[in-house]
């Protein structure tokens, strides 16, 4: 079980329980400690999540790339009628298995959630699909911080280790789920609102940009890409 899922589950036994307690410790202690939780967690683990990549989330990306190569999502005509049985099929079987390991964290859940999982994901962005085409000005609210997505990302999880960790509130175990989700939402709409404010003056994002002059180097016009 990672760090996380040790954080959240709140133990089901007296060890889990004392395991829970060091792990909040730890996360709460500064950056140091919480770096050499993950650096341990990773190497003892390596293998797992090699196979675990491997496995799950490879074809994953496989499958993206082939959607991208084929521009599947370019002619609505092409997938349209497909979202309202993807939409049942990932509800149907994936929000009831997701739900059932979600309140139980029983381990023998863990095969089928990697099933239900990508099903649950293809319905939510059925869903999405179909309220865009309904509603083309909701694209307007969420493009800009897709434009900049890498950002985005990243800058979530600083944002979230400020909080709940020992070198920022160390606020980690000490706030009601509801609390947490409400942090959740209220640090996407900044992102949103930040987002589009960048997007008017700037091509790509910070690490956007950084990415793109690693990968292509020094070339003349990458500054001047960077603004306009």
């Amino acid at each position: 079980m990672t760090v996380l899922g040790l954080l959240a589950s709140g133990g089901s036994s007296e060890i889990d329980a004392a395991e829970h307690d060091r792990l909040l410790g730890i996360m709460r202690a500064g950056w140091g400690a919480a770096a050499r939780l993950r650096w341990e967690e990773f190497s003892g683990n390596l293998p797992l999540f090699v196979v675990y990549g491997l496995i799950n989330i490879l074809p994953l990306f496989l499958v993206g790339l082939a959607a991208g190569k084929a521009r599947v999502l370019e002619e609505p005509d092409r997938y349209l009628p497909y979202l309202p049985r993807i939409q049942w099929i990932g509800f149907g079987v994936g929000l009831p298995v997701s739900i059932v390991a979600a309140l139980t964290h029983w381990p023998p859940l863990a095969g089928p959630v990697t099933v239900a999982d990508p099903l649950l994901s293809a319905a939510y962005a059925a869903t999405l699909l179909r309220i865009l085409h309904a509603r083309p000005r909701v694209a307007d609210i969420f493009a800009p911080a897709g434009k900049i997505a890498a950002t985005t990302y990243i800058s979530q999880s600083i944002i979230t280790s400020i909080i709940f960790t020992g070198y920022g509130l160390a606020l980690a175990g000490k706030l009601s789920d509801w609390t947490v989700l409400a942090i959740a939402v209220a640090i996407y709409l900044t992102q949103l609102a930040a987002a589009r404010i960048w997007v008017r003056h700037h091509r790509y994002g910070p690490l956007e940009w950084l990415l793109r002059k690693a990968t292509y180097g020094p070339t003349p016009v990458t500054d001047r890409e960077h603004g306009r």
